[in-house]
């Protein structure tokens, strides 16, 4: 199980599931976080199970980022919108409920000015007062050296 699990709701049928960690999963659903901070994995395009991490689908998270960060994109292809950062972004958002709060995360620059985050650009500013960017300039396609 991973995080974005606990917005499935489908960890309860999973057979190896006690039910202690059941009702710990649901205490920690329902209790209010505020802050949250992590180093989501990038597996954008990752279909094979050689490649160690290959993407999962969440019905419930890809349903979000569909209505929210893909609905009315200008961008013909949108398959940038499954890599499993941008999920974890939303899911961050969504976990608020629109309480004050800061999400801080280790991630790729991809979503800062690639046409297919256009629609994920317009809703971190309509959800978030400040936005914070640091470039560490790890892109080896963009810093070679």
């Amino acid at each position: 199980m991973d995080t974005l699990d606990l917005a499935e709701g489908s960890q309860h049928s999973l057979g190896f599931m006690t039910q202690k960690n059941a009702a710990r999963v649901e205490r920690q659903r329902r209790t209010p976080i505020t802050v949250i901070i992590g180093n989501p994995p990038y597996t954008m395009n990752q279909q094979n199970e050689n490649d160690n991490n290959k993407n999962r689908k969440y019905e419930v998270i890809d349903e979000r980022v569909a209505e929210t960060y893909a609905r009315d994109s200008k961008a013909s292809n949108k398959t940038a919108l499954s890599d499993p950062y941008v999920k974890f972004f939303r899911r961050a958002t969504d976990r608020l409920q629109g309480r004050d709060g800061i999400v801080a995360f280790v991630s790729n620059n991809s979503f800062v000015n690639q046409l297919a985050f256009d629609r994920m650009r317009k809703h971190l500013l309509d959800d978030f007062t400040d936005i914070y960017h640091l470039d560490l300039h790890g892109n080896v396609r963009r810093n070679p050296s």
